[in-house]
C-alpha cells in the first residue's frame, strides 16, 4: 500500500474520528451524568470509537510533516498522543463499563486521585494539542484551517 494511500485512509479516520467524537460531546451534555440512561453507554462508546480513529489517523499527521516539525512537533504529538489515550480512551471506557454498573451507588466525594489522574490527562492534552498546532502551523505542510480547529479546542 503506499503512502499516499496510507494518508489518505488516516485523514478518512482522523474526519470521521472528528465527527463521532462531536456529536458524543454534545449528546453526552444533554444527558447530564445521568449513568442509568439507555443513551450512556451508545453515547461514551462513539466518544470511545472516535478517540481510537483519531489514534489510529494522528501518526500520519505526523509523519507527514515530520522533517518540517522538528522537536517541537515530536513533544506535542508525544504529549497530544499520551493524553489522548489516557482522557479519551481511559475514561470513555470507564464510562462505557464501570459507570452503567454502579448507577446511582456512586460516592459524590471524588477520590483524590481520580482528580488528580483526570487534572494531568487534561493538562497532557492541552498542553499537547497546542505544542503540535504550533509546530504544524510552523511546519507549513498541511492547511491551517483544522489546525486552528486543533489549537481552538
Amino acid at each position: 500500500m503506499s503512502s499516499s494511500t496510507l494518508y489518505r485512509l488516516s485523514g478518512i479516520g482522523l474526519l470521521i474520528g472528528g465527527l463521532l467524537a462531536a456529536i458524543g460531546a454534545v449528546a453526552q451534555a444533554f444527558l447530564s451524568e445521568d449513568f442509568l440512561n439507555p443513551l450512556w453507554i451508545p453515547v461514551a462508546a462513539s466518544i470511545f470509537i472516535a478517540t481510537l480513529l483519531i489514534q489510529v489517523g494522528l501518526p500520519a499527521v505526523y509523519v507527514r510533516q515530520m522533517k518540517q516539525a522538528g522537536v517541537l512537533g515530536l513533544i506535542g504529538f508525544i504529549l497530544l498522543f499520551c493524553g489522548l489515550i489516557q482522557f479519551g480512551i481511559g475514561f470513555r471506557f470507564l464510562d462505557i463499563v464501570i459507570l452503567p454498573w454502579v448507577g446511582k451507588s456512586i460516592d459524590i466525594n471524588t477520590p483524590l486521585s481520580l482528580i488528580f489522574y483526570s487534572l494531568s490527562a487534561v493538562a497532557i492534552l492541552l498542553v499537547g494539542s497546542i505544542l503540535f498546532g504550533i509546530a504544524i502551523l510552523r511546519a507549513g505542510v498541511l492547511p491551517k484551517g483544522p489546525v486552528v480547529l486543533l489549537l481552538v479546542s
